[in-house]
């Protein structure tokens, strides 16, 4: 990569051949953490030939740096998830956060899945049943049965264009329409994006990636307060940054 390239490399929407929000994200996270990130390029695997020099075609290396604080050993134990965030496991769950809830994970991304998975069931409440889907339309289907009838709905915007060409906004849309079909009651759907955004129609609020903070109870609290307003009929819309 020439210097002007990796000059904009992280930039939101700078990419060929994808989104162009990987790179950008990821830097963003490791930055919220106190950290930096790094490419270097032209890079080569060292001492991959038998001569010790090194081989292959050159190509680029990315790279983090982090600092963190040594924990003490304690009795208490403790959940490590994939996000680099510790939180004891007897951590008080906020008391609006309903017990049992059906919930539709729609995003391409495996990891986004597994992180949602991984807050709401250890830091929400094990009693959620998660369905989780990658594209919009496997969501919009998903929802256009009787028997589906989801209470939260977190829905990506931009799908893999591969496999998707319906947007998280417009799946929302579909989603409203086949609710009222059935008489079905109104999930509480949240938008995720890596662009700050209006609310659009049909969702109850929006999130800009990465998402709320399950650690400090940020996403809990915001959660329980679409969840209690959905119960009292009252109406919701917001975008949380």
């Amino acid at each position: 990569m020439t210097p002007d390239m990796q000059a904009t490399l992280f930039d939101r929407y700078r990419s060929i051949g994808g989104v162009g929000l990987g790179l950008y994200l990821t830097k963003r996270q490791v930055e919220l953490m106190g950290g930096r990130m790094e490419v270097k390029s032209p890079w080569q695997l060292p001492n991959s030939q038998p001569n010790g020099q090194p081989g292959g075609q050159p190509g680029a290396q990315f790279a983090f740096t982090l600092q963190l604080p040594l924990v003490a050993e304690s009795s208490s134990s403790a959940i490590v998830i994939d996000m680099g965030q510790r939180v004891a496991d007897d951590a008080e769950v906020p008391p609006r956060l309903p017990a049992e809830l059906k919930v539709l994970i729609a995003d391409d991304s495996r990891m986004n899945r597994k992180i949602l998975r991984a807050a709401f069931e250890r830091h929400c409440s094990c009693g959620w049943a998660i369905t989780e889907t990658a594209t919009g339309e496997d969501a919009v289907q998903l929802c256009d049965q009787v028997q589906a009838s989801f209470d939260l709905i977190i829905m990506d915007e931009i799908f893999d264009l591969h496999n998707s060409s319906l947007r998280g906004s417009a799946a929302i849309q579909l989603i409203r329409n086949a609710e009222q079909r059935l008489s079905a009651r109104p999930a509480v759907i949240i938008l995720c994006t890596g662009n700050a955004c209006t609310c659009p129609v049909g969702a109850d609020a929006v999130w800009q990636k990465p998402f709320p903070d399950f650690t400090t109870g940020q996403l809990q609290e915001q959660l329980g307060r679409m969840l209690s307003c959905r119960s009292s009929a009252q109406g919701w819309r917001q975008t949380e940054n």
